[in-house]
């Protein structure tokens, strides 16, 4: 079976031209197409960044959990969570942003707890130095003896002596030391309750250094996370400026090309289209050829015809000539006809 011109171009066709956008030869785009690569690349690091230096989960696996969690608990609440819990929240979808506003605020909750804690600690201390105040004085004026000022420290120290260890001990009091003993150990106790009292005073100036430290400190947090909170909207618009320049302008400069590429494409295939349009006279079914066909056809088939014709009339003038023949010639002599019947009669 022979096949048309166009299928054999079909089955037979070589690979199509390549075609290129103009823009991948501009060696000026290609150089700014690789900073504005770089930059997102280097915007998304800074994430991996963060995670990394605050020691963050993952949001690998977190991405239900984080949009559940943020969803349902208030902003009220998150923003007194303290920092040992924001560390190990899954990470806020929004952004990196979001997630370091969230550990400066529980950083700054954790120095407010503490400053609470050292006040709280100052007034227990300071009550303590009243009572042993008190106690010391108490005991000077009533000239407590060694025994009892034992007594009195073994309560302080808010410990049950036993019964056996409380009468031995008494027994080495009442028994065993002399008066002098008794004194000096007296004098010891009571000096031992004077340091106590000395070692408060020192611990309660060292707190209050503390609670000054705590507290410029808490100051810091506050003014640092105000200044956050109120230019974060702001680096996060940046942040998604950059991100949307730097990925669009690549799409601004091949718009362009798929525009031109496909209308260069198109105005090649139509003018291919109109090469064949051109030579398409050759092919009409009214053509000349098509005439000449049919003008040739005709007369092919007349001839046939006519010797078919021709070839009848032959045969049928020698039929003819046949049964002429057949009429002229002399009948021939007939032979008597026997009648069966008579004859066997006859016998």
């Amino acid at each position: 079976m022979t096949k048309s011109v166009f299928a054999m171009s079909e089955s037979n066709r070589s690979l199509p031209v390549p075609v290129k956008f103009p823009s991948t030869t501009d060696n000026e785009l290609k150089v700014i197409a690789t900073k504005m690569r770089r930059s997102r690349e280097t915007l998304q690091r800074i994430e991996k960044l963060v995670n990394k230096t605050f020691n963050l989960p993952s949001k690998s696996g977190h991405n239900f959990l984080s949009k559940l969690f943020y969803t349902v608990m208030p902003n009220m609440i998150l923003d007194k969570l303290p920092g040992f819990v924001t560390r190990n929240l899954p990470p806020e979808e929004l952004n990196y942003i979001h997630a370091t506003e969230q550990l400066v605020r529980g950083y700054t909750n954790d120095v407010q707890a503490v400053i609470k804690k050292t006040r709280k600690a100052m007034e227990e201390l300071n009550g303590t130095l009243i009572q042993l105040r008190a106690n010391l004085q108490q005991a000077e004026e009533e000239n407590w003896d060694a025994k009892r000022l034992q007594e009195h420290i073994t309560q302080l120290a808010g410990f049950q002596t036993d019964e056996e260890v409380s009468g031995l001990l008494s027994a080495e009091f009442d028994r065993y030391l002399s008066d002098g003993e008794k004194e000096i150990r007296r004098i010891n106790l009571l000096d031992i309750l004077r340091t106590m009292i000395q070692t408060g005073e020192k611990n309660m100036c060292l707190l209050a250094r503390f609670g000054n430290s705590e507290l410029q400190t808490f100051q810091k947090a506050v003014i640092q996370l105000a200044g956050f909170v109120k230019f974060k909207n702001a680096a996060i618009v940046m942040k998604e400026a950059a991100e949307v320049v730097t990925g669009t302008n690549e799409s601004v400069f091949i718009a362009r090309d798929v525009l031109m590429v496909t209308i260069e494409q198109s105005i090649q295939a139509m003018e291919s289209g109109l090469e064949a349009v051109a030579i398409m006279p050759k092919y009409l079914i009214t053509g000349t050829d098509m005439q000449e066909l049919l003008k040739r056809g005709t007369k092919q088939l007349g001839d046939g015809l006519e010797k078919v014709k021709k070839s009848d009339q032959k045969l049928f003038a020698q039929v003819q000539a046949k049964i002429v023949t057949k009429e002229l010639a002399p009948p021939k002599p007939t032979e008597p006809v026997i009648d069966v019947e008579a004859s066997q009669v006859k016998s």
